[in-house]
Order: structure tokens, then sequence, then C-alpha cells
């Protein structure tokens, strides 16, 4: 067979592997090199391609679309820095055990370090933040074709098998790439081969795996679980698809409050309001109420929690310390944890054995009580504040947000204000945020994903500097299979640092750490073909919410807001929370 017919036979056996795996969604960037892969996954009947320009916006939507439907999406791209674009939203995915697969077009072996052009060493580009990586030679006769399909198995057995993370299959094409010869000198295929044509099926199926702690450490943490007489719960970032019924039905036996993170998803659904406790951010800053109430025993469920607060309480209670993630990782930064187990929250809450409790944990009247006070006063405060304070914002917008959406939360100050504002609802929405590094970049991007893979409706609460920062992503929102409403909070420039000691120490802070950029997003945003909105009051945004959230194609609105008003207005209402707590 011709060279540029044996990159087509390799190419169309990769894509078809890929698709009886369960990977159908293909996000193709344009290229020479790839040429193979393009066409192969274009010619696809249950491929579902993307065509998109940027690699770095495409690796970020398919990190956005395979956490909210738990697959892994397909990035294809050429050679060269096409490869490192995906470096950004792999480090995320590597981080928060997210799937991801790249098929990266690199140039044959004889073609490397002898000065080709757009040639880099793509060969473990991602170091350890890959799961698996492999260097697939270029297409050869004497080279089986099932050693291709193997390694596709394995390429996205490792993406999924737990902790999930991006892999990288390396493909060598030597020119021609386009099409050429007929394939009708293809050799007969071996009898190996002529089986997986005619299956239907991946040439090599892997059984799922879980991991399920030994017993005695089961009933170890059983132990502490029924030990506690001062126990609290706390609930990280779980997967989107997660149950919640389990979890609350363990809080409700143990009858031990529940601090539910706002990644957690918890606040959200029919049972939520009655069962968890969200304004933890506010009251575990009051110095009296944690110094008397210290826990003897914590039950961590999920990844690190948003609140610094919350880190802070668990880190100096000294108590016993069970933590109960999927992930094998040391997920310790205070080094608290005494009991580690690495399996699926959920099916921990469903299999535990614990009897029910015979009184209440001792926090939990008073944590309830102040997450009640907490409450009340924002209640009160947020309103009167209106965009002077962002926590209003976020207040407004998570209230708003209807049933059946998606809810997508910036890094830096969005999902702060998100956490502490503590909203909870009884309506059914899905959460979504890159918390695995907790980066600023490609936040669009992933919203775009998150959106198109939960086949809803999403809103987006970003900040300027990240808006800013993935601005080229907005053509992604004009093209979306659901409209995303974006909700911009511009405070020109880094609003986080505002709260750092940083911002007190030098007069160079605004020069070094402000990052006012005086930029108006409007014209910008109309250009790419988004509808735009500028609020002026809560009242204002909350007609361009329904506005958004109605209409046909994605939005921006933009909310204006000052720094440091925004800094004395959070320094405020904890004031008038800690007066009422006292």
């Amino acid at each position: 067979m011709t060279t540029e017919a044996l990159n087509q036979v390799w190419s169309q056996a990769i894509v078809e592997e890929l698709v009886r795996c369960g990977c159908t969604h293909f996000l193709l960037s344009p290229g020479s090199r790839n040429t193979p892969l393009v066409l192969a996954a274009d010619a696809n009947e249950r491929a579902d391609c993307e065509f998109l320009v940027d690699e770095r916006g495409a690796a970020f939507k398919a990190l956005g679309r395979a956490a909210a439907t738990g697959r892994a999406a397909v990035l294809v791209c050429t050679s060269g820095t096409a490869v490192a674009n995906y470096l950004p939203a792999v480090v995320e995915a590597s981080r928060s055990a997210t799937p991801l697969i790249v098929l990266s077009a690199d140039r044959p072996i004889e073609l490397r370090d002898a000065g080709a052009n757009q040639t880099i060493d793509q060969v473990g580009i991602f170091s350890s933040f890959a799961r698996w990586s492999f260097d697939l030679p270029a297409p050869r006769a004497d080279v089986p074709l099932a050693s291709v399909l193997t390694a596709v198995d394995q390429l996205v057995y490792r993406a999924h098998r737990r902790p999930a993370g991006p892999v990288q299959l390396n493909c060598q094409f030597a020119e021609p790439l386009a099409p050429g010869a007929s394939l009708a000198s293809e050799p007969e295929p071996d009898e190996k081969l002529r089986r997986w044509q005619t299956s239907g099926q991946p040439f090599t199926r892997y059984a799922i795996t879980e991991s399920i702690p030994a017993r005695a450490d089961l009933e170890r943490a059983a132990a502490l679980l029924q030990d506690g007489r001062r126990g609290v719960i706390v609930a990280g970032r779980l997967p989107t698809d997660c149950a919640a019924a389990p979890v609350l039905d363990l809080a409700r036996r143990l009858r031990m409050p529940l601090l539910a993170d706002v990644a957690s998803g918890l606040r959200f659904g029919a049972s939520a309001p009655d069962a968890v406790l969200g304004h933890h951010d506010h009251f575990l800053k009051h110095e009296a109420l944690v110094a008397a109430n210290l826990p003897d025993f914590i039950l961590h469920l999920g990844g690190p929690p948003v609140s610094s607060a919350l880190l802070r309480y668990v880190a100096q209670a000294g108590a016993d310390y069970l933590l109960v993630d999927r992930t094998p990782w040391r997920q310790d930064p205070h080094h608290a944890v005494t009991l580690r187990l690495e399996m699926d929250p959920v099916r921990f809450c469903e299999e535990v054995a614990v009897a029910p409790a015979t009184q209440d944990s001792a926090l939990l009247v008073p944590f309830t009580r102040a997450d009640a006070v907490c409450a009340r006063v924002l209640a009160e405060k947020l309103p009167e504040a209106g965009l002077a304070n962002e926590e209003a914002i976020a207040y407004q917008v998570i209230g708003a947000v209807p049933s059946g959406c998606g809810l997508f939360l910036g890094n830096s100050m969005p999902v702060r204000d998100a956490e502490a504002c503590g909203v909870r609802h009884t309506r059914d929405v899905c959460i979504g945020v890159n918390r695995g590094v907790s980066g600023i970049d490609g936040v669009l991007a992933t919203a775009s994903g998150f959106a198109d893979g939960l086949v809803r409706r999403t809103v987006l609460v970003i900040g300027d500097l990240a808006f800013l920062h993935d601005l080229n992503s907005l053509a992604l929102l004009a093209h979306n299979s659901r409209p995303v409403t974006v909700v911009l909070v511009n405070n020109d420039g880094g609003g986080i640092f505002s709260f750092l000691p940083v911002a007190d120490a030098t007069d160079r802070f605004e020069a070094c750490f402000g990052a006012a950029h005086g930029l108006d997003f409007g014209a910008v945003v109309e250009s790419f073909g988004l509808d735009y909105h500028r609020p002026d009051t809560l009242a204002e945004l909350d007609a361009a919410l329904a506005d958004g959230l109605q209409a046909e194609r994605s939005s921006v609105i933009e909310v204006r807001t000052d720094r440091p008003r925004n800094l004395s207005e959070h320094r405020r209402l904890q004031q008038a929370i800690d007066a009422a707590l006292s």
C-alpha cells in the first residue's frame, strides 16, 4: 500500500475504535500534518465533529464537556505549538480528574531534531500531567493494525480509569498526507481483524474497575462516624452527576451538620434547603463561635472546599479527620487527615454501616442557628448594597437560575462570592467550576463545553480578567448548541487582590497588582454576534437575566463594579453578620 493509503487506513481505524469505545465527540483544529485524522473523523458517520480554530479554546471546551458528561471528548491537532496550546486545559483536567483525549499529529521520526519545519519534541510534552501517552509510529505495512487498535483501547481506558485524566496518542504521519491512491490494494485482514470489523465492538474491552477499601478500614471509618459526639460533615466538590440522596441520608442518620461547598451541588435539588448548611464561609469567620464549636470528628467527602474559613476551621480542630474521595492523592494541605479512603464518596455513604445516632452532634444546633442568622442578614443587607457588593450579584444570579439549567462559576471572586452567599433552592441546577488548579484561563470555553455536554442552557458568572483572558472563545458561544448567558462582573482589574495583605503593604499595589485595563466590552461582544446588556441596578440585572434566559442565542450581561467599594461592602457585611451572631 502507498503511504497516503496507509495513513488513511490507520486514521480510519483510530477514529472508528474511539467511536466504538464511546468517545464520539471530536474537536478538530486546522493544520496539515493532522489531515488524515481530520478527514477520517469527518467521514465517520457516528463521529460528532466540531471544527475550532483555537487549540487552547478547543481543549477547554473539551474539558467542560467531559465535566458535564463524564466522557472524554477527542482533541485533534497538527504538530508544533498547536499541541502546546492544549497544556493549560490538560493541567486542569489532570488535577480535576476529568477525562480528556489528545490526538496530536507529528512528523515521522526521521524529521525530528533535524531542523524540519513545525517540529518540536511532542513525546511526553504533557509530562506527569498525562495519565498515559504513547508515540505511535508512522503507518507501515509491517506494523499490525491490531497494535494500533489496542493502543486506542488503552488510551480510552486510561483516560477514564480512576483517577480519570488526560491522555495523549502522538501520531506520526509521513507525506503525502492527503488521500490519493485507492484502497483496493489493501491486504486481506487476518482472522482477528475480520472479527473486529464485523463485531462493531472495541478490539479490546476493558472491565470497569472501582476502588473499594479493605473491610477493616470501612469498619474503622464506621466506628469513627459512630463515636463522634461533636462531628461535622464537609462536602467538597463532587461530580456533576453525583446523587445527593445518599449524602443527605447519611447526614440525617448521623445527625451531624452538613457544610456543603457550592461545587458539591448539594445546595440545589428537591431536598437541599432543609438538609444542608451553606453559609459557613461567613459564620466560621466568627472567632467566638469557632472557639466554642471545634469538632472531635470530621467527615470530608469529595474535593477541597472553596471557603478559606472552612479550611482554617478543619485545620485547627485537631480532630479525627476522615477524607473520602475517588482519587488516591494526598489532599491534605494542612496535614490534618487521619484516615484516607480512596472510594466514591456517594458509594461510601451508601455502604458504610452505621446505626442511626441517638442524639444530635453537639455542633448541629449552634451551626444551624448560625446558618439561619447569616441567611437573614444576607437577605436584608445584600439588596441594600445592590451592585456595590459583588456578593449581591452572585446572590441575585444564583437565585434566578431556573430549574433545568447549568451554572458555571469562574474562579477568583465569582466562585468565592457564590460560595459565601449560600443560596440554596429546590430547583434542578447542575454546577460546574474549574477548581483543579483554580485558574482563570479558558473559562468561557469551558462553560461552552459544559452547556453542550449537559444539553442545557447555562449561566456563567465570570470576572473581567478571566473574560479578557479568553476573549476569542466568544466565537464558541456564538455557535453553541445551548445558549450561555454570561454575567460579566467587571471591576476593572483583579478584584481578589484587594482582599490580600499585599493591598495594604505597598503604595505600588495598583501598578503591580490592580491590573486595571479600562476596557468597555460592549462593542467586542456585539461583534461576535452576541446580545449585550449593561444593567445599573439589581432590578435591571433581573430583567437582563430574564431576557437572556429566554433568548435563542448566547448573551453577555456586563455589570460594572468598583473594587475599593466592593472591598468595603464585603467587610461591612461580615461586620453585620458578626454582630448578629454575637
